[in-house]
C-alpha cells in the first residue's frame, strides 16, 4: 500500500505505523490494512477541523435569523404607527 500524506504525517507525529499486516494465522499471505489507532487519529483530525466550521455556520444562521427578526420588528413598528395614525384620523372625524 502506498502511503498517503496523512499516513506519513501520522507516522511522523506518533512514531507508530499507520498500517499493519493481517493474516489468518495459518497462512503467511495476508493483507495490509489501516491500523485502528491510525483510524482513531484520522477521526480526531476530522472532528477538530470540522468543529470550528460547524460553530461558524450556526453563528451565521443565528445572525441571519436575528437580522430577519429585526427587519420584521421594524415593519411591525411601522404598521403600528400607520394604524395609530388611521385611528387618530377616525377619532377626529375625518
Amino acid at each position: 500500500m502506498e502511503k498517503s500524506e496523512m499516513m506519513k504525517r501520522y507516522e511522523a507525529e506518533t512514531g507508530k505505523q499507520s498500517t499493519r499486516f493481517m493474516t489468518d494465522g495459518i497462512h503467511s499471505a495476508g493483507i495490509e490494512v489501516w491500523h485502528y489507532e491510525y483510524i482513531a487519529w484520522l477521526e480526531a483530525q476530522v472532528t477538530e477541523s470540522l468543529e470550528p466550521q460547524i460553530i461558524e455556520k450556526f453563528q451565521e444562521i443565528i445572525r441571519n435569523q436575528c437580522d430577519e427578526v429585526s427587519a420584521l420588528k421594524k415593519k411591525a413598528e411601522e404598521l403600528v404607527r400607520v394604524l395609530n395614525a388611521i385611528c387618530v384620523l377616525f377619532d377626529n372625524g375625518e
